[in-house]
This record gives structure tokens, sequence and C-alpha cells, in this order.
């Protein structure tokens, strides 16, 4: 085994990125990493959830008090 020093270095972002890279291949799924941009990010369809949701309940309906609007 070659010997190695600790140098108290962080843990690259680098490797992390090619350490998800390789799990990634290796269990043949999509991970959804932080670092990407917005456009690569899928819609949800809530669509079956929205008609569940009463938005009009006391519940949802909650404002916080305020002493009116300010000029």
């Amino acid at each position: 085994m070659v010997k190695t020093k600790k140098s108290g270095a962080k843990y690259s972002a680098i490797v992390a990125i090619s350490e998800n890279l390789k799990k990634q291949k290796a269990e043949g799924k999509d991970i959804l990493f932080l670092n990407r941009g917005i456009n690569a990010v899928v819609n949800i369809d809530l669509s079956d959830i929205i008609p569940m949701i009463d938005f009009n309940s006391a519940d949802i309906q909650v404002y916080p008090p305020n002493k009116g609007r300010l000029s």
C-alpha cells in the first residue's frame, strides 16, 4: 500500500462531481446535481394534486398581522 500524508485539505468539489458521475454510470440512474442549471430540472406534474387542495380554507388563508400599507 502506498503511504500518504494527510494534508488537511478540504474535500474537492471536482472529486465529488467525478464520484457522482461514476456512481451514476454504475447504477444507470440519473442523479440531480445541485450545481446544474434550472433548464436541466424536469417540471413536476401537479395536475392530480391541485384539485385536492382547498385554497379557500382557513389553514391556507392565513395572513400575518401588519400595520397597514407602507408609503
